[in-house]
């Protein structure tokens, strides 16, 4: 057992004798990235080749980002910034800490600064940075969005072993955060086939039913199939109330511009809410006067709101007891008629319960769903629809089923946070000393 001693800093706590501590502009240089203009796309811009363009979706990994989304080009990288290889990648703005690394030369977007460890070994660097992920959030600054600037990112003080052990203490993280990796690449495997599981479970019984001795038909529809003969299939505009009740889309952006408080009597609810599947989510909110003007955008419980761009083929039903809001400009509503339960409809149309939806909104749209949804769209796509009380029987299933899968997927995700954290312990341990390699 290596001798210890107070290191004075309060996130690092004891380190080794020999070791010291340091702010981070002492070993480091940081560099913030920045974008070419988008209006010259075609011309810094390519899909498939150039220098790796890093975004804050890239980060979080421990294997190096060679690979990215988008590339620069030779003249685009005129415009930008270039970093050599070996260089740490960590987001200050928004994403606090999500760090990455490459070992090859890349550029990035402005949300992110680039470590260049000159004074130290840049993939202990690397691990220090992961270790630093609460120091640079308690540091950021911001009420709605945080921000870490560079000055206040240097000043964080860090451990600085010698180099030699650095170099020690990388591999050994290496080694061991492979094999940890290894384990949850094995968990999210699961948690997927589980997850595929439950998708085919509700799509074949809101498609198919719960006889498989029923006599079947063409449905007419190929992402569909074959239906019961008594079922029919139908188009989602025959489902939908009449007159104030029927389907109705968010005002302009321009009718909330300026009017959005950080608190208040009156929620805007948007796609976060439908994503999340949490109508408790604080974001924005609208005066009593403004929520009078725009009162016909009100969301009421049992309304179904449809996401309309982005993730697109999300539904909900709004439900009871929740704050009094109105919808944003990228969400429809409606109410259902009585051919149809609510809850029935989202086990057909939601793209995380049933497959029968996203491929003729695929095929509608013209293969390209990210330009968003549409009443027009929206009404012409068709559903499989049973009889009332058959509605009833597959909803009581459907629920009944995917409590157990949800269990099983639960405990999964759970033994997935245990092992992200144990890795997270491991590389602070280590890094700051108290674990030696």
């Amino acid at each position: 057992m290596r001798d210890m001693k107070d290191s004075g800093v309060e996130w690092i706590g004891k380190i080794p004798e020999n070791w010291e501590c340091c702010k981070l502009k002492r070993i480091t240089s940081i560099n913030t990235g920045c974008t070419p203009s988008k209006n010259e796309y075609d011309i810094f811009y390519d899909k498939k080749e150039g220098i790796p363009w890093i975004k804050v979706e890239n980060l979080g990994s421990l294997e190096s980002i060679n690979i990215t989304e988008e590339y620069l080009t030779l003249e685009g990288a005129k415009y930008a910034r270039v970093f050599p290889k070996n260089a740490v990648y960590v987001c200050c703005i928004a994403s606090i800490g999500k760090v990455g690394f490459s070992e090859i030369e890349c550029s990035c977007n402005q949300q992110i600064n680039v470590l260049l460890f000159e004074r130290a070994y840049w993939k202990y660097g690397f691990y220090l940075t992961i270790a630093q992920e609460n120091e640079y959030i308690h540091c950021a600054t911001g009420n709605v969005v945080k921000i870490l600037n560079s000055n206040r990112q240097a000043d964080i003080v860090c451990t600085n072993p010698p180099l030699e052990e650095q170099q020690k203490i990388a591999n050994y993280l290496d080694e061991k955060c492979a094999k940890v990796d290894a384990i949850i690449e094995k968990q999210q495997a699961i948690i997927e086939k589980l997850k595929e599981y439950k998708l085919s479970v509700i799509t074949e019984a809101v498609t198919k039913g719960l006889n498989p001795n029923v006599e079947m038909k063409d449905s007419g529809v190929k992402c569909i199939g074959a239906i019961p003969k008594d079922w029919r299939i139908i188009k989602l505009k025959y489902l939908f109330a009449d007159g104030d009740k029927g389907l109705k889309i968010g005002p302009f952006g321009s009718a909330l511009r300026g009017k959005t408080l950080e608190d208040g009597s009156y929620k805007i609810y948007n796609q976060a809410h439908l994503i999340q599947n949490n109508f408790d989510l604080r974001r924005h909110f609208v005066s009593e006067e403004t929520f009078k003007e725009l009162q016909r955008y009100e969301i009421k419980p049992g309304d179904i709101l449809f996401s309309m761009m982005g993730t697109v083929g999300k539904c909900q039903i709004m439900p009871k007891g929740y704050q009094k809001g109105i919808m944003d400009s990228h969400l429809l509503k409606t109410r259902l008629n009585d051919r149809i339960l609510p809850e029935f409809f989202i086990y057909s149309y939601d793209k995380d319960y049933s497959n029968q939806v996203i491929p003729q909104l695929l095929y509608l749209s013209n293969g390209s769903i990210m330009n968003g949804l549409n009443s027009s769209l929206l009404k012409s796509v068709q559903i499989a629809l049973p009889p009332m009380e058959e509605q009833e029987l597959i909803v009581n299933y459907i629920k009944k089923k995917c409590k157990k899968i949800d269990s099983i997927i639960y405990n999964r995700e759970e033994i997935l946070k245990r092992l992200q954290e144990l890795k997270k312990s491991l590389i602070y341990e280590v890094v700051t000393g108290k674990r030696e390699v």
